[in-house]
């Protein structure tokens, strides 16, 4: 679309407060501009963001035709925005009840940004019970930075605890990007480094009790079990470990296969069993058996991270449901939380120089 055609798209407007003093523009979507028209004095009783936005710094931003003020933004989604100024304006008449999980991180994102709390806090209960519902989900990449990125704005303790440890024990892949979220890289670092740790651990005891054994047995002639059993565990362990040395196989993967051998192996032994053996158990089995306890007890002993240690403590409580989460309160501004060259802007693109910093009683 050229910059002609841009110009002539006409925008989608909705005037949230008729009578506001203020333009919102979003250029995110070049075909679709959109426009909100918003209550100043509104927006600055619920927020030090928009509290700053007063005086000389509000008078500097371009004036429109219709005598109102403009902002434009040129990254910020408008449908999460639009969200946040229904909310703002108590028009809650279209807000969903429940968003899906990108959606729902940007106005996360954005709530944090302008400090819109107050005006999001009661409808925030419904979503966040529908955040509470994806918690296991950590295991796809494609959810677990959104998630997280949720859980670390609204601060969701337990559930950031319970989301951290399945990104240790179920998850696949070791690329989770938090890039884009309020949680410092160097956490998933941490995360991948416990995880590694912990795979290294259950290599080892794998190897000392299981590959090791059929090595020696194999070496000197003899069998653990006896050789069909040997030859099929050992091709079974071999497929199984070649992917933990690169941290990209999920620990909890290693124990469901070694449980899937030994159900195997159960079956081959009992279809096979001489009557007048009794019922004594396999040597592979019996020791199959003692390894997957053992690696049990090793992840159950892998916990998340806690939330408090990634983010500042919130000092104001709200009820999110059944649970008591406190409400985040960090002093503003937030500028070194955001990338600015992704889709994170604080202040407008304007020549005016930022609104002050929150002003301490």
């Amino acid at each position: 679309m050229s910059a002609m055609e841009i110009d002539q798209v006409k925008p989608e407007r909705h005037d949230i407060a008729p009578d506001g003093d203020l333009i919102l523009l979003f250029n995110k979507h070049a075909n679709r501009p959109v426009e909100l028209r918003v209550s100043t004095a509104i927006l600055k009783s619920q927020s030090i963001y928009w509290k700053g936005l007063s005086g000389r710094w509000f008078e500097t931003l371009p004036v429109r035709p219709d005598g109102l003020r403009a902002m434009a933004f040129e990254r910020l989604d408008p449908d999460a925005m639009l969200i946040i100024m229904k909310a703002a304006h108590l028009k809650y008449q279209g807000i969903p009840d429940e968003l899906n999980v990108k959606m729902l991180h940007k106005i996360a994102k954005y709530v944090h940004m302008f400090d819109m709390f107050p005006a999001v806090c009661t409808l925030a209960r419904p979503w966040i019970q529908y955040v509470r519902m994806f918690v296991d989900q950590c295991n796809s990449t494609e959810l677990a930075g959104y998630l997280l990125g949720i859980m670390w704005v609204f601060n969701l303790k337990e559930q950031f605890r319970k989301a951290t440890r399945s990104i240790i024990v179920e998850c696949n892949a070791v690329d989770i990007d938090l890039s884009r979220t309020l949680i410092d890289q160097s956490m998933f670092d941490e995360l991948l480094a416990i995880r590694h740790e912990l795979l290294h651990k259950m290599s080892s005891l794998i190897q000392t009790r299981l590959i090791t054994p059929l090595k020696q047995a194999e070496k000197k002639g003899k069998a653990v079990c006896h050789e069909d059993c040997d030859s099929h565990i050992r091709i079974h362990m071999e497929v199984l470990m070649e992917a933990p040395p690169n941290k990209g196989t999920k620990p909890s993967r290693i124990v469901e296969g070694l449980r899937s051998l030994s159900d195997d192996r159960k079956f081959y032994h009992n279809s096979d069993r001489d009557p007048f053996e009794g019922a004594k158990k396999p040597v592979c089995i019996g020791r199959l058996d003692e390894v997957i306890s053992q690696l049990d007890r090793m992840l159950e002993k892998v916990e998340g991270f806690d939330l408090a240690d990634w983010r500042p403590e919130a000092h104001q409580a709200v009820v999110w449901g059944d649970d008591v989460e406190p409400e985040l309160r960090l002093d503003w501004p937030y500028d070194q939380k955001f990338n600015f060259d992704s889709d994170f802007e604080l202040s407008p693109r304007s020549s005016a120089s930022p609104p002050p910093g929150k002003v301490k009683k």
